[in-house]
């Protein structure tokens, strides 16, 4: 990845909202990122670095709504740190918002990477602020998107297949509810224990006598249902059956396949033991 260097001269810029510095990258151009200085409430302590960003067009971007504020403190003429106190991060050393603006979003606390309107990302501020440094990346371009949402009547193709998705209702019912299993798609959640109704579905294959698993240890499972199809998520105990809950429902990070897979561990670090 490219970056941009950015080097300039301070000495002599008075504070007061003057330009010292814009950004010429690839499609981003001077008039989009640009650096300027302003003084803060103690002008002779303390100074604000402000990185002004606006779009090609007002419908893109407004100009001053996606502004990065940074606060620094000022010692014998020189800059002595990031915030009211060197080497230590400050919710308010590093805000985001509109200039002008009453409420200022602070990010100087924050430990993950953040991104503004433009596409610029905020590199670790609370990690950089400990250092009393900023770490911008500054796009090529604007990033925008064009987001679609529709009903479902949406069709989807790939393949050489166009699938269409179909509405389903979804029931909740407790087990005393449900004279027929065999009449509904059950997704079961809780042991043969804890649910009779587990043991009505014989696809299943799975009673409160013969329960095979130890204590943290649960199970996803798909079974036959009649014409249809039950799913049981259930544990030895009711926090092995949030174990499977949470597999389940974080599916994608577990790579499940087969019509059963054991699980160990606990609610938060569970593991796939066997799939079949």
């Amino acid at each position: 990845n490219e970056g941009v260097n950015i080097s300039t001269n301070l000495y002599n810029v008075i504070a007061s909202d003057a330009v010292f510095a814009r950004v010429n990258y690839l499609k981003t151009k001077d008039d989009n990122v640009r650096f300027s200085l302003t003084p803060l409430a103690v002008v002779n302590t303390s100074k604000g670095i402000v990185v002004s960003v606006r779009g090609d067009s007002i419908s893109e971007l407004n100009a001053h709504s996606d502004d990065i504020f940074t606060n620094w403190s000022v010692s014998s003429g020189n800059f002595s740190g990031l915030g009211l106190t060197a080497a230590k991060e400050e919710a308010g050393e590093l805000t985001w918002g509109t200039k002008g603006g009453q409420a200022w979003t602070q990010l100087g606390a924050k430990d993950e990477d953040q991104r503004t309107k433009y596409g610029i990302i905020v590199r670790d501020p609370k990690s950089n602020g400990a250092s009393d440094r900023v770490v911008l990346e500054i796009p090529g371009d604007q990033l925008q998107a064009n987001v679609v949402v529709k009903g479902s009547a949406t069709t989807v193709s790939g393949g050489g297949v166009t699938y269409i998705p179909a509405k389903i209702t979804v029931n909740t019912l407790k087990d005393t509810e449900v004279s027929d299993p065999s009449a509904y798609n059950l997704i079961l959640v809780g042991g043969p224990c804890a649910d009779p109704l587990v043991e009505r579905v014989s696809g299943l294959g799975v009673t409160c006598s013969g329960w095979p698993l130890s204590p943290g240890e649960a199970m996803l499972k798909v079974g036959s249902n009649g014409g249809k199809v039950a799913l049981l998520i259930a544990g030895t105990d009711a926090a092995d059956t949030r174990m499977a809950a949470k597999v389940f429902s974080d599916y994608e990070d577990y790579k499940l396949s087969g019509a059963q897979a054991t699980l160990a561990g606990s609610v938060n670090a569970p593991t796939v033991k066997s799939r079949s």
